[in-house]
């Protein structure tokens, strides 16, 4: 697998997360990292989240760190639900500040309907917090099969609560997830190991063939994309000749 993008190295030089669970009465705390839209990142869960937690006598303190288009329906749904004590709102923040943040967090929480390979989460392993994640077959499973964390089938608002609520049940197992996040992290993303995965990726692109033509990286800058408006004529003519059964050239 090839590491995710831009993350940052001050990730890669937070200290070592302690392996001491917290006292019963100290608050678990939970960040959610990511853009606020409902769609992809299912934003629109976590008051449901927090509200079946909070009655389930979980005490979990919550960090959004994030902005979106569901910011403020998101803000309202969790004052309505009278949670608005146990969610701290951060908006945006770069790397820095997030390295200084995510440290100070047990658990990393998301429900997403896709993912890939999420950077933030990689971040937040790195600070020593444990995933609790939807079981996507993507980056997110491969990792979290290493360690570091709990992943559940998320059909509902109830599955992703029932998930957390099982994870953070022991916090001697919150503190041991925790420091095999940042063990695993650190051993699939350190740069060198990076470095290794793209010479070998673009080895393996040197000896492709693209209309008998080898692909070349160092040419790829050059590359023009499709106009939205061919791509969109192109999909429509393949449409017609399936309907049609019929061969129509493209144009």
């Amino acid at each position: 697998m090839i590491a995710p993008y831009r993350i940052a190295p001050v990730f890669f030089t937070v200290s070592e997360v302690s392996a001491e669970p917290h006292q019963s009465s100290e608050a678990l705390q939970v960040c959610v990292v990511g853009r606020l839209e409902m769609f992809q990142k299912r934003v629109h869960w976590l008051p449901e989240v927090v509200a079946k937690c909070k009655a389930a006598g979980r005490r979990l303190q919550w960090h959004i760190y994030g902005s979106g288009p569901a910011e403020a329906s998101l803000k309202d749904e969790v004052a309505k639900r009278g949670c608005q004590t146990d969610v701290v709102f951060h908006g945006w923040m770069d790397s820095m500040a997030l390295a200084q943040e995510l440290p100070q967090r047990d658990l990393c929480f998301f429900c997403s309907r896709w993912e890939g390979l999420p950077v933030a989460m990689v971040e937040a392993m790195l600070c020593g917090a444990a995933c609790v994640a939807p079981t996507i077959p993507a980056g997110v499973t491969y990792v979290l099969q290493q360690g570091g964390g709990w992943m559940y089938q998320a059909n509902s608002a109830t599955d992703a609560a029932n998930a957390l609520l099982a994870a953070t049940a022991d916090r001697t197992l919150v503190c041991k997830k925790r420091v095999e996040a940042q063990t695993v992290a650190r051993a699939l993303f350190n740069e060198q190991k990076v470095l290794v995965q793209l010479e070998e990726l673009e080895r393996q692109l040197a000896g492709l063939r693209f209309n008998g033509r080898a692909l070349n990286l160092n040419h790829a800058g050059k590359m023009w994309p499709v106009p939205k408006a061919v791509a969109v004529k192109r999909r429509l003519m393949r449409c017609l000749r399936l309907l049609s059964g019929k061969r129509i050239p493209p144009r």
